[in-house]
């Protein structure tokens, strides 16, 4: 896009962290913070075998990822209901630190054909590179 006078416009990217409807979710820390795994920024590590426990959802439900690895099959679990999210179906994986605990991350799904996002919150940062690897298919 162009600026009045007909030069390019400047945008500046916001943190998701900061963004309103983010920060609602991340404010909602408490309800999993006694559960939360354990985290680090600087270290990788591979995915748990019990998967990846207390995150909040994009509505701010506590979730459980899990991986079907048989079924290439991404399980999001909360106390109401499992949602299957097959791995081919995933078009990317995205993450971001969260300021302020720069050893979680918000994780962005980009799923299906019209790229339905599903977020992800207080992701511990060591399993990311992990969970890319698993669902966009890089063993």
């Amino acid at each position: 896009s162009t600026g009045s006078r007909g030069g390019p416009v400047l945008q500046v990217y916001e943190p998701l962290c900061t963004q309103e409807k983010h920060k609602k979710i991340l404010a909602k820390k408490s309800t999993i913070e006694k559960t939360m795994m354990e985290a680090h920024a600087v270290r990788e590590d591979p995915l748990p075998s019990n998967g990846i426990t207390s995150l909040l959802n994009n509505v701010g439900h506590k979730v459980r990822l899990a991986f079907k690895r048989d079924e290439q099959m991404l399980l999001v679990a909360s106390s109401v209901s499992t949602q299957k999210i097959p791995y081919g179906s995933v078009r990317s994986v995205q993450s971001e630190v969260i300021v302020g605990d720069e050893s979680r991350c918000i994780v962005t799904l980009e799923v299906g054909k019209s790229s339905s996002k599903y977020f992800f919150y207080y992701v511990p940062k060591n399993y990311v590179t992990a969970l890319r690897n698993e669902l966009m298919g890089r063993w």
